[in-house]
């Protein structure tokens, strides 16, 4: 991957005597020194002028923390936003160098991922692409800029594992009145009793591929059968599922253990149980966000919260023995590649979270044209006209 040293390549040509370029510069430095100017009480809040008046806080301006609460559940949760911005202001900064189109860069997988981020950023960020290329030469300061957005995307993760560490024990069986027999601890500090150590949270973490027996469940909990990020969990498909190794596809993130945990997510902690598209408040996590559909990225991650949540790991891990989330997180939004499929889950997701008619029929609802009761109505009176006077 390109790194950017402190002293970006990018040459002195760079056309940063831009007058754009130049009042953004002036923009983000002054709102950066703005925290330290005023008190301990900002030390998080790193301000930029924020256009949209109806996008404002009380103090005028949204901050980058705020913004990183914002993109948190859309970009990848493993990557560093420093090392995102870095990319993206070095391969941006390359392209605006360059006077001839060679067609488009081959990009290896991760760097394409790095640039999805960065685009993410970008559209939900105003003027923040502008900016970070503004201060493609003040490294401290966009490193300072993007941590306050790091800070930002590290709550919202931490609030996420909140809500489901106690919220998912009442998700785990399809009835939610049937009783977990042992009952599992709430409350507590640490999970000891989740894991491969309950029956109902090793039969959902366990590969689909492994039938749910007391053989198999004794062997994963020794580690004795491999549990990997390249290998499908259970809480993935619905309950009872039966595995067919010719149709691995067949309901593939339709668990309820998930959908759930997406309302609980985007539309209030109290709503797993509710009718479709049920939220709190003025909208919960998802109206906050400006998100009105899932995504591949937002499904994976709520994909990446429910392993943890399932898990008896207590604090935030990249891996959990041989299983790597990164890993695990990448495969499921690889998986919306095929769009037919994509636009199906998409939809199935879309009716639970936030009750649209689509989850119930993945069809194209406006696939076939309506027809215009008004219309109807017309033709209608002028028949009764012809009869009536002919």
């Amino acid at each position: 991957m390109p790194t950017l040293p402190e002293e970006s390549s990018i040459p002195a040509s760079t056309p940063l005597v831009n007058s754009e370029l130049q009042q953004a510069l002036q923009t983000v430095v002054q709102n950066l020194l703005a925290p330290a100017l005023g008190g301990a009480t900002q030390s998080k809040q790193v301000f930029f002028a924020c256009p949209d008046p109806d996008e404002t806080d009380k103090q005028g301006a949204k901050s980058y923390y705020a913004f990183g609460r914002i993109v948190s559940r859309q970009i990848d949760p493993f990557t560093k936003v420093d090392a995102i911005v870095n990319f993206g202001v070095l391969h941006d900064g390359k392209d605006s160098d360059s006077d001839t189109d060679d067609g488009g860069e081959q990009l290896c997988i991760r760097d394409q991922r790095l640039l999805e981020g960065w685009e993410t950023l970008c559209r939900i960020i105003p003027s923040f692409k502008t900016s970070m290329l503004a201060l493609s030469k003040e490294r401290r300061l966009r490193k300072q800029a993007c941590q306050a957005i790091q800070d930002g995307v590290n709550a919202v993760r931490t609030d996420d594992r909140s809500t489901l560490k106690d919220g998912i024990l009442d998700c785990l069986l399809l009835d939610k009145n049937t009783p977990l027999s042992p009952p599992i601890a709430r409350k507590s500090k640490v999970k000891a009793g989740r894991g491969f150590c309950h029956p109902a949270t090793a039969a959902l973490l366990s590969p689909i591929k492994y039938p749910v027996t007391d053989k198999n469940l004794d062997a994963l909990r020794e580690r004795k059968l491999p549990v990997t990020a390249a290998m499908l969990p259970r809480f993935l498909y619905p309950d009872n599922h039966i595995f067919d190794a010719d149709d691995v596809e067949n309901d593939v993130l339709r668990g309820h253990v998930l959908y759930r945990s997406a309302k609980m997510i985007f539309q209030g902690p109290s709503t797993a149980h509710d009718e479709p598209g049920a939220h709190r408040g003025q909208g919960g996590n998802a109206a906050l966000c400006g998100l009105t559909s899932m995504t591949p990225m937002t499904i994976a991650y709520v994909a990446v919260q429910v392993r943890h949540a399932l898990s008896n790991q207590s604090s935030w891990s990249n891996t959990d023995g041989t299983f790597n989330y990164m890993e695990f997180f990448w495969n499921l939004v690889d998986l919306f590649e095929d769009e037919e499929s994509s636009k199906e889950i998409i939809n199935f997701y879309n009716h639970h979270v936030f009750g649209t008619d689509a989850g119930a029929n993945t069809s194209d609802p406006f696939e076939k044209p309506v027809e215009d009761d008004y219309e109807i109505l017309k033709r209608q009176r002028a028949a009764k006209r012809a009869r009536t006077n002919p």
